[in-house]
């Protein structure tokens, strides 16, 4: 198997995988930020977060730290253009290693999770093997 592909589109407001894998959503999470974030100079969700959770990564994204965060949610709230949603947010993150992505592509009605050998054009890379695209955020 060569990667596994996320279409947010596609997957939104669903949380069969969350229970099945609670691990997919750090990555939906990853990919939802990868693809909405507008890497602000001076991002207001950082600034806003209590905790130092949220970091300005080397390319001008934002990375959360789930470690340190506390599910305040203020970064959802002053974010101008929604990439951190309020329902991706869990204090706890398991990792992505453990998720049978085979399981949770049976249990997505919406066909959110597919497998291809490579990583197809508009979509973006949010870990080892995985991508995820939005045209619907953008």
């Amino acid at each position: 198997m060569g990667m596994i592909l996320i279409d947010l589109d596609k997957c939104f407001g669903c949380v069969k995988c969350r229970r099945a894998h609670p691990g997919l959503f750090a990555l939906i999470e990853r990919g939802v930020r990868a693809a909405v974030c507008r890497r602000c100079l001076n991002p207001p969700c950082a600034a806003a977060c209590p905790a130092g959770a949220l970091v300005k990564t080397e390319g001008g994204g934002v990375k959360r730290l789930s470690m340190r965060c506390v599910s305040c949610r203020q970064c959802s709230a002053v974010c101008p253009v929604g990439a951190n949603p309020a329902y991706l947010l869990e204090y706890v993150q398991y990792p992505a290693y453990k998720i049978d992505f085979e399981k949770c592509r049976k249990l997505c009605r919406r066909g959110a999770i597919e497998f291809s050998d490579e990583l197809p054009e508009g979509w973006v890379l949010i870990d080892d093997g995985v991508g995820a695209r939005s045209y619907g955020w953008r």
